[in-house]
């Protein structure tokens, strides 16, 4: 399967250009490989470019699997990416409830801009949405607590 962080250093240096030529549909497949071998980093920056649909084919519903994975171990970016799926129904039905707790998760952790998003979703929720989101959010544990996933696998 090779090593994550190998892969994830030749994705990074292919996507920026730094001391190689830049080839950013090269960076997006090194990061799917490191992504799949449990490199949390990568693994956002591939869901993300699943999102986006640049050099690879758009696939929400894949990529949401793959935020799905980094927030069930508590990164803070996972968490947050997932919430804006949430809140948006991006490759998954929208539930302003967990977008709030998503948000509130990722707030707690220090991620930027994860308490203005939440405090915007919950202008749109009744207080009883927003005590289910805070106790959802109360109860959360992470699944794992490493800083690298064991794999990532993701089926189509």
């Amino acid at each position: 399967m090779g090593n994550r962080n190998g892969q994830f250093n030749c994705a990074s240096l292919l996507n920026e250009g730094k001391g190689i030529a830049k080839d950013e549909k090269k960076a997006v497949e090194w990061y799917a490989q490191a992504a799949k071998a449990g490199h949390i980093e990568a693994t956002n920056l591939y869901a993300e470019a699943l999102i986006q649909g640049k050099h690879i084919e758009r696939d929400l519903v894949k990529a949401v699997q793959y935020f799905q994975h980094t927030a069930a171990i508590g990164d803070a970016k996972g968490l947050y990416s997932l919430a804006i799926a949430f809140e948006n129904g991006i490759g998954i039905e929208k539930d302003q409830e967990k977008a709030h707790a998503y948000f509130n998760l990722a707030a707690a952790l220090g991620y930027p801009l994860a308490g203005e998003a939440r405090a915007r979703v919950e202008t749109t929720m009744s207080k009883d949405q927003v005590i289910n989101a805070q106790k959802f959010a109360k109860m959360w544990r992470p699944k794992q607590s490493s800083e690298q996933l064991e794999t990532t696998e993701v089926e189509k």
